[in-house]
């Protein structure tokens, strides 16, 4: 099972990004989502709503 946030490392590996470029990503998806009325968690942000954010499509998961 894939885990529901992504982090900050994973977001370096998937665009080929320094840690600081990762993390202003990041920290721009987590702005938005406090504009909803969500939670956050720094360093890390919901998966789906990153990969919709960034105009990606999730990897499927073969069974």
């Amino acid at each position: 099972m894939e885990k529901q946030c992504i982090t900050v490392k994973e977001v370096m590996a998937l665009w080929d990004l320094k840690e600081s470029a990762a993390y202003r990503l990041i920290r721009e998806c987590n702005a938005e989502l406090k504009a909803k009325g969500c939670l956050t968690v720094a360093g890390k942000c919901p998966r789906q709503f990153f990969y919709q954010k960034m105009g990606l499509t999730e990897p499927t998961i073969a069974q």
